[in-house]
């Protein structure tokens, strides 16, 4: 019990992969690797099933992303934004990130996909 108290006060201290949101995102059989998108700096902004919206895994209204995104990208050479959708989300909320994004005058933007499970042959 000691043990579940100490996470459960505790467990918000340490800092989160990026990626680590619960999202199942869409397959895509051509899709390109995106090898900076699993930096530490890498700003992602993640969309999950129930249309909300996280950056940098806080999550935010879409009226905070484009002053938080210019500020993140003040001086960065690179200026990708990594969208990962829910691959059940609507596209409504979709839309309303991407005007978020585009408000920040961002236009380099990737969707992070997966790649199908290969078949297995005989």
């Amino acid at each position: 019990m000691l043990a579940l108290l100490f996470l459960m006060i505790f467990g918000e201290m340490y800092p989160m992969h990026p990626l680590s949101l619960p999202v199942d995102m869409a397959f895509a059989r051509h899709s390109t690797l995106q090898p900076n998108a699993w930096r530490e700096d890498a700003v992602i902004v993640t969309i999950t099933r129930d249309g909300s919206l996280y950056l940098l895994n806080t999550r935010v209204t879409p009226a905070d992303v484009p002053p938080q995104l210019r500020d993140l990208m003040g001086s960065r050479e690179d200026k990708t934004v990594y969208v990962r959708a829910d691959a059940r989300v609507k596209y409504a909320d979709v839309k309303v990130a991407l005007d978020a994004i585009r408000n920040a005058n961002l236009t380099n933007i990737a969707f992070l996909t997966d790649r199908p499970y290969p078949l297995s042959t005989p």
